[in-house]
């Protein structure tokens, strides 16, 4: 037998990527934007309980969703005194109206009848695989000095720290999404995080850049960042996004991004140096003890300067992230601002090994901002766990600001939802003339194959080959149920019949013709 082949590991391949795929024709990828909720916020800004840095998950096996999220006291922080961050748990049957619950476990503000649960900013995972059920919420948090601790919880409400104490596991600045979660197929935790370049920066300090290298700036006070200006009524027109229903997919999404400008990446004496942030991974056996970091993404010149941070999960056998891009030089949004305007937005990425990360060619917003002055006009985040199943669908849980990243004030985040059909990232779409592409030999170890597919104005059909692709007997394309429907799941039939159990155990291909269509995944039941 030709062991030039696949075994596919997943019974659904989605065709982010072309793993599956051997080549196409008059295709192109086609990203899918999340609808958002009407009903958002889903819990709205209640300073200080205006949630930041969340985590929100479908608990399977309670059937409730749950989200934990930090709040952010400006007081504390501005003033230099600890316990600025400290983590809230809600609760929700439906994921759109939570419940806020009196918990009585930690005193703020003089009273405990509050929902807090921890001291400190971290990000949440409930472990399916660890025995130890004092272990099955697990947490990595914010040191006093930005070290990593860790964080353990039979319930993910009563929380008792590595070692009693806030023991440093993960050391340098490890600032942002510090998201973590067991991958079974390599037997290892994995976590993502955010720190500083180790090629510019050793223990926070720039090194070999003189005084007059950097762009010399007037610090100001805090105050004022957050101040409109005196002599200014209206924000510039190029401050509001125009959401024509046709015009904006087309030049707002599908745009060719321009280069980025070398100045953008000039450095600042007493702040943040400029090309500073990445995004790193690293793997552990038993979540104390933790490999050396290692970049998987750095910004290139179709990026801002600074990458944020980055979410992920895996979903139907891939690594799927929603990474932050932090835009920092349109001085239009803060006055005075040292960091400027310091807008965030999200793309997609996705990766098989979560180490080789991918974009779409044109890198489009995924969940985009709202207008400036509502309450998405700012920063847009994805939670710690950045795609949940529900149902029939994908969430998609963000948090959201009506400030831009340097505005000093008391923070007004909300968390928000959006949502897709299951498996609908990203379509291989055709247009009016026939499309085709041909997937690489695999092993069929199945008894149908169905689509996720939206070809309700148009029409595809299958064919299974040889690992030539020459068409089999029985099984060409003439002899294929004509699909033209909208349907996560269409199962494909030959001279009436969906059963391909006599091809079972040998080496195939697909090749699948379409005309109007956008093909999600395919799947093999």
């Amino acid at each position: 037998m030709n062991n030039n082949y696949l075994k596919l590991e997943n019974n659904t391949q989605l065709l982010l990527d072309d793993y599956f795929l051997d080549d196409i024709w008059m295709l192109r990828r086609a990203p899918e934007l999340p609808v958002k909720s009407f009903c958002n916020p889903v819990i709205s800004s209640d300073p200080p309980y205006s949630p930041g840095n969340a985590t929100v998950i479908y608990d399977k096996e309670e059937k409730i969703f749950k989200c934990w999220y930090i709040i952010f006291d400006s007081e504390l922080y501005y003033s230099g005194q600890p316990g600025a961050y400290k983590t809230c748990y809600e609760v929700s049957a439906d994921g759109i109206e939570w419940e806020r619950p009196k918990l009585s476990i930690l005193e703020y503000k003089g009273s405990k009848e509050n929902n807090l649960v921890f001291n400190g900013s971290g990000i949440i995972y409930k472990d399916q695989y660890d025995s130890c059920l004092d272990k099955r919420y697990k947490m990595l948090y914010n040191g006093h000095r930005m070290g990593l601790c860790a964080a353990f919880s039979p319930d993910g409400i009563n929380w008792n720290k590595y070692g009693g104490k806030d023991t440093e596991l993960i050391r340098g600045y490890n600032d942002t999404t510090n998201g973590s979660f067991y991958d079974p197929r390599i037997k290892k935790y994995v976590r993502y995080g955010r720190p500083y370049a180790i090629a510019a920066e050793k223990e926070g300090k720039v090194l070999g850049i003189k005084p007059n290298w950097s762009h010399e700036i007037e610090f100001k006070k805090w105050e004022v960042f957050a101040k409109p200006p005196q002599n200014e009524v209206f924000p510039d027109y190029d401050d509001f996004v125009d959401y024509r229903e046709t015009e904006d997919y087309i030049h707002r999404y599908l745009h060719q991004i321009p280069y980025v400008y070398g100045k953008t990446l000039r450095l600042f004496k007493g702040g943040n140096s400029g090309c500073n942030r990445r995004i790193i991974r690293s793997e552990s056996e038993d979540y104390i003890n933790w490999s050396l970091p290692e970049l998987v993404i750095a910004p290139d010149e179709l990026d801002p300067a600074k990458l944020y941070g980055m979410s992920v999960t895996i979903y139907e056998g891939m690594y799927i992230g929603l990474l932050q891009l932090y835009n920092s030089w349109g001085e239009r949004r803060i006055p005075g601002s040292i960091n400027e305007d310091e807008t965030i937005d999200i793309q997609l990425t996705f990766s098989r090994d979560g180490k080789k990360w991918e974009r779409l060619a044109n890198r489009p917003v995924f969940i985009p901002r709202g207008y400036i002055g509502g309450h998405e006009g700012g920063m847009i985040f994805g939670t710690g766990i950045p795609l949940i199943e529900y149902g029939d669908e994908l969430r998609f849980y963000y948090t959201a600001n009506p400030e831009c990243h340097n505005a000093i004030c008391e923070s007004h985040s909300s968390l928000n939802v959006a949502r897709l059909p299951a498996g609908r990232l990203v379509s291989r779409a055709a247009g009016d003339e026939m499309g085709a592409l041909i997937t690489k030999p695999f092993l069929l170890e199945h008894d149908r194959v169905c689509l996720n597919i939206d070809s309700r104005k148009g029409i595809a059909r299958v064919e299974i080959t040889d690992i030539e692709g020459k068409p089999l007997g029985g099984f060409t394309a003439e002899e294929s149920s004509m699909i033209s429907e909208n349907n996560m799941k269409a199962f494909v039939a030959w001279n009436g019949k969906p059963d391909v159990g006599a091809l079972k155990g040998q080496i195939v291909r697909l090749r699948i013709y379409m005309q109007k269509s956008k093909l999600y995944s395919l799947q093999f039941v």
